[in-house]
């Protein structure tokens, strides 16, 4: 919530730089304020408030912040994200604004926010459902018409192409580097074709967003329209039907082939195009799974070998040890089990969840092979957190109790599996 306040109160100051000597005040009200700044802001309201429903809760049963509360001069309040109050938190929330409205006397002008409430049905439906939903939250009868929903333009302003310009456009290929200005691509017939395919719809005389598609779905689309006949043989059981001049089933698919990446290859250099020139704005979006575990024997890391296969051990008895990263500088580390009494490691491993007997008194940490410049326990205590340590006057600054352990440490190992 405090970081929703935090570029709430940087994108009002924006707009406020633009108007000069501007009287309008703002101030954040949350529990990240020191005591000082709440006092002066109890003392001299600002015009704007910026806070949440968990401090606006304790406003309301705090006298010295009275002020903020009952004052005549709330006028307006604003909930952002309304679609996040749903459910127990949402009927919070809603008891709140009634105890608000109590409290400060004042017929107060509500307003309420969102990227997404309904996505389903028309849009008189749509509005319909958010004017519902503001009703309960905020106590008061909320008008469909009220409801203010987005209002979408296109950037291209061209006609909309016919086939045959789409055709010649694809044929044509695009212009050479230097003439691609933002001139002549708000004029190319793919601009608009790609605006219309990708961004937004029609529905009901009203320009909305459309669903994303991928790229590839994008050229299928535009092959179609390119050769309809060869584009559309997949959907064809017979091949005469698609490319009567074909002779044979692979030719046709070689020539359908041929068509879809000539039209992914031009979509490509078109949305560069309009990247460069800012004729269209796109967002690209790459979902990457996470990886699995990395699993090493401690070795140099010219002899070390590496496999995502978690097996306990590899060739000649040699043990594998899982790998972790740190994720400031990327320095890699083996997850051990550390035996001080034998100095035994092994590896700490998942599955090892009842240790035996022997390996009773271990303790688990990480380890990584002696490198120059890595660690130096005279000179690199300072690059560790200062809540790790406390000021003596006797030993000056010393790790406290608990996170004495986490410090690295340099050790000899008599005994190393691996």
């Amino acid at each position: 919530m405090n970081a929703l306040i935090n570029s709430q109160e940087e994108e009002l100051n924006k707009f406020l730089n633009n108007v000069p000597n501007t009287h309008i005040r703002i101030a954040k009200y949350t529990g990240q304020e020191s005591l000082t700044k709440k006092t002066e802001i109890q003392n001299n309201p600002p015009h704007i408030l910026l806070t949440n429903y968990v401090m606006l809760e304790l406003m309301l049963s705090r006298t010295h912040e009275e002020k903020l509360v009952a004052s005549p001069e709330l006028k307006f309040l604003v909930l952002d994200e309304l679609h996040t109050y749903r459910g127990r938190q949402g009927a919070d929330v809603a008891i709140l604004i009634r105890k608000l409205r109590q409290r400060c006397g004042q017929n107060l002008l509500y307003i309420g926010t969102s990227a997404t409430m309904s996505t389903e049905g028309t849009r008189t439906e749509r509005r319909q459902v958010v004017a519902d939903v503001a009703s309960k939250l905020f106590g008061v009868g909320i008008k469909p018409h009220n409801v203010i929903d987005e209002t979408l333009e296109a950037s291209i302003k061209r006609a909309e192409p016919t086939i045959k310009e789409l055709r010649e456009s694809i044929q044509q290929g695009l212009r050479a580097e230097s003439e691609q200005t933002l001139e002549n691509f708000q004029n190319h017939p793919l601009s608009s074709w790609i605006e219309m395919t990708f961004g937004l719809e029609d529905k009901q005389g009203h320009l909305v967003r459309r669903t994303p598609i991928s790229l590839e779905t994008g050229a299928e689309k535009l092959a179609n329209i390119y050769a309809p006949n060869s584009a559309s043989a997949p959907e064809n059981q017979d091949a005469n039907i698609y490319a009567p001049n074909s002779t044979s089933a692979l030719e046709n698919e070689n020539a359908l082939k041929g068509d879809y990446e000539i039209c992914l290859n031009v979509l490509k250099q078109m949305f560069l195009w309009g990247s460069k020139t800012k004729g269209l704005a796109f967002r690209l979006h790459q979902f990457i799974s996470q990886g699995g575990s990395v699993y090493a024997t401690i070795e140099s890391p010219e002899k070390r070998l590496l496999t995502l296969e978690g097996q306990y051990t590899t060739t000649e008895d040699r043990l594998l040890y899982p790998l972790v990263f740190c994720r400031e500088c990327g320095q890699d580390y083996y997850v051990v089990n550390y035996n001080n009494d034998k100095q035994i490691v092994l590896p700490q491993l998942p599955t090892a969840l009842n240790m035996s007997p022997e390996y009773a008194d271990i303790q688990a940490g990480y380890l990584t092979l002696d490198e120059p410049g890595l660690w130096d326990s005279r000179t690199d205590e300072e690059r560790l957190p200062d809540s790790w340590f406390t000021e003596t006057k006797k030993k000056g600054r010393v790790p406290k109790k608990d996170f004495a352990k986490f410090l690295p440490q340099n050790n000899t190992l008599a005994k190393l599996r691996g």
